[in-house]
């Protein structure tokens, strides 16, 4: 069976052919666009870690607001209280803000977004250094102004040099680069869920005591329920608002329950001040799975638009084989003439099915660019903020061909097999 002949069975059905090819494209470019995003928004890229890194919640709420709701933030004495019963483990206390940089001797200001953490993030989330290093403990106790960079934010200020030990002005104070990241992205942004999930990771990282010390404001949310006077970021630091998130590793399953039972003995002596009215649970220690589907990061919507896109490729491969079956009705007297000749029945099912397969690659070739351009128009129609959910993944579309592929010879089986074993189709000598 040569290709030619392929070829040319394939070029006396044109029309069909053209309609099969665009019906098999169609569903795959929305299959694929929809799937693709479902998979970056629902996928956990902490997964190989989760077993020993967890998200700290404490309940001081109100006990007159819905019990149901769990604050997800901590106040600055509970976060700075909990750093000290970690002894060994990790634990990245952090927050974020945003920055005007500025190099010295220089006229441009850029607005960057900022990260205030202590130094274990850095290895907490698996981030690599292209230059440098993370800052130190004793750094960040001694509020050392000290600064990590981004990729993006070291293409910026120092064009993309190794710019460790340079100085860089953040909002008119001095600070030293002591590292520049390589690219680091994550998606969803499991670190900090709270504002946007699917938005870049942070320009500026600078150690946690010295924002503190430089009244670096928070740029995310600030919580709270109880009456208590505030002037200025001072006053919120000795009050129950809420804004800080808490990550935590540990080496052993013995450093968690040690945790654990420290974290239990500090909630226990807060409800004897006042404070954890509502009675129920005081504290949770969530893996990075536990506080994804927390915050329903993957809501009802994308789940209903990616059972539209399989019901939407289901129909589409419904009338594919509504096209064989009107082909090879028009077909048989060809076909007939193939069996004449001596063709088995096998050799003319193989024949169509290799016509397919040609059908079929053409059009999952034709909505994978498809999917492509729905990407890249998503990523248009919603700006920014939808930049690395629309990004263009690989392993998803090829999923979602590979998907189709098959589909496409489920549904040709059905037809194939009626037309081959006709009653029309028999030998005349």
């Amino acid at each position: 069976m040569r290709l030619s002949t392929l070829v040319c069975n394939l070029k006396s059905q044109s029309l069909v052919n053209v309609l099969v090819v665009m019906l098999i494209a169609t569903g795959l470019g929305a299959f694929g666009t929809t799937y693709s995003v479902y998979h970056i928004m629902s996928s956990n890229p902490m997964s190989d870690v989760q077993h020993d890194t967890r998200y700290v919640t404490i309940d001081d709420w109100s006990p007159d607001k819905d019990l149901q709701w769990t604050p997800p933030l901590l106040s600055y004495q509970d976060g700075t209280a909990l750093l000290q019963f970690l002894g060994a483990s990790k634990g990245a206390l952090t927050y974020d803000s945003k920055l005007v940089a500025q190099q010295p001797n220089s006229s441009y200001v850029y607005e960057l977004t900022t990260r205030a953490t202590t130094p274990d993030f850095f290895s907490i989330f698996h981030t690599q250094f292209k230059y440098g290093a993370p800052w130190s403990f004793e750094e960040d106790v001694n509020r050392t102004a000290v600064v990590v960079l981004s990729s993006h934010a070291n293409k910026v200020l120092f064009d993309s040099s190794d710019s460790v030990g340079q100085l860089v002005y953040l909002d008119g104070k001095v600070y030293t680069v002591v590292g520049v990241l390589t690219e680091f992205e994550m998606t969803p942004k499991v670190y900090d869920l709270h504002v946007d999930p699917y938005a870049a990771t942070e320009d500026l990282y600078i150690p946690f005591h010295t924002a503190i010390e430089h009244d670096v404001l928070p740029h995310g949310r600030l919580l709270g329920w109880r009456d208590e006077p505030m002037s200025g970021f001072r006053d919120v630091l000795t009050t129950s608002m809420i804004w800080l998130q808490l990550w935590v590793q540990f080496d052993s399953k013995q450093d968690m329950e040690a945790f654990n039972t420290a974290l239990a003995g500090y909630t226990e002596q807060q409800s004897l001040k006042g404070r954890m009215l509502r009675g129920h649970k005081q504290f949770e220690l969530l893996s990075s799975a536990q506080w994804l589907e927390r915050n329903q990061v993957v809501n009802g919507d994308s789940k209903l638009l990616l059972m539209l896109a399989i019901v939407f490729l289901v129909i589409c491969l419904v009338c594919v084989s509504a096209l064989l079956f009107a082909s090879y009705a028009t077909r048989r007297r060809a076909l007939n003439v193939y069996r004449a000749l001596g063709a088995s029945k096998r050799y003319v099912s193989s024949m169509l099915f290799a016509e397919l397969t040609l059908l079929a690659l053409g059009g999952c070739v034709l909505g994978m660019l498809l999917t492509a351009l729905g990407l890249s128009y998503m990523e248009k129609l919603y700006g920014s903020s939808y930049q690395q959910v629309a990004s263009l993944d690989l392993t998803p579309i090829v999923i979602a061909a590979v998907c189709c592929l098959f589909g496409v010879i489920l549904a040709s089986v059905l037809p194939i097999s009626q037309c081959c074993h006709s009653k029309s189709i028999y030998i005349r000598r």
